[in-house]
């Protein structure tokens, strides 16, 4: 039983730690990852906070804006690479794992194994580390 514990929790911690080094070694990966970081970007330079912009002057409105304040304000916070525009969404993830388990637990089940599972499920640990709507929305549903 131990090792199954030990195991299961070197698997969470290397899902998670693997995912968060990873962060900054590549560049931002598609047009939807750079559109993103671009307005996270636009909002710190011009100071406003209130609406995303798409370009100088040009509003965003095709997505709720929380996406892009955690990533502008990791990169008022840290400044401008692709690990501080990611890494706020990568703690969303963390926080929607410790939910998943928090549930688990309350349910009767084991917390270890559903956090094991979501946090190695693929297009969850992808999106846990990634400039997209996907993870903030998914840390709003969690919540709720």
């Amino acid at each position: 039983m131990i090792n199954k514990q030990r195991t299961l929790w070197f698997l969470l911690i290397a899902a998670l730690l693997i995912r968060l080094l990873s962060l900054g070694l590549y560049p931002l990966m598609d047009t939807t990852e750079s559109r993103y970081g671009e307005m996270a970007r636009m909002m710190v330079e011009t100071g406003n906070w209130l609406t995303p912009l798409f370009d100088y002057g040009v509003p965003f409105w095709g997505k709720p804006p929380l996406f892009t304040w955690m990533s502008a304000a990791s990169v008022e916070l840290f400044g401008l690479s692709e690990f501080t525009l990611r890494l706020p969404h990568w703690l969303a993830g963390v926080i929607v794992v410790a939910g998943a388990a928090w549930f688990a637990k309350k349910n009767g089940y084991n917390p270890l194994v559903a956090a094991v599972v979501l946090s190695t499920t693929l297009v969850f640990s992808i999106s846990a580390g990634a400039v997209m709507t996907d993870m903030a929305l998914t840390l709003g549903l969690a919540l709720a």
